[in-house]
This record gives structure tokens, C-alpha cells and sequence, in this order.
């Protein structure tokens, strides 16, 4: 699975991991948050929004 991570309480995806839903606790450094993503949201297109992906674009 696909994830988009950015620090709890910024907007702003500051990495992208791929990696079994098993391990993204283990993986997450603490004060991140992981958001399952798709494949067309990147940190250059997206920014996060209450738990979801939102296009840089449509703000």
C-alpha cells in the first residue's frame, strides 16, 4: 500500500512510503501521520486535509 506522510498538525507531505499496512506503525516515526494515498498524489500536487489528500491547485 501507498502512503503520504506529513507532521501532525501541518498540511504539507513531506515523504511518500509503499510498504504492507502491517508495518506502517513501526515505520512511522512518532509526531507523523501516514495517510493511504493512490498513486497520483505526490507532495508536489497534494497537500493533506483533515485525514485526506487535496490538490495544490484547489485551495
Amino acid at each position: 500500500m501507498r502512503y503520504a506522510m506529513h507532521r501532525a498538525g501541518e498540511t504539507a507531505i513531506f515523504q511518500m512510503l509503499e510498504c504492507p499496512a502491517s508495518l506502517v506503525a513501526e515505520l512511522t516515526p512518532p509526531g507523523v501521520v501516514c495517510i493511504p494515498v493512490g498513486l497520483g498524489v505526490t507532495d508536489v500536487t497534494h497537500i493533506i486535509v483533515d485525514g485526506k489528500p487535496v490538490l495544490k491547485e484547489s485551495l
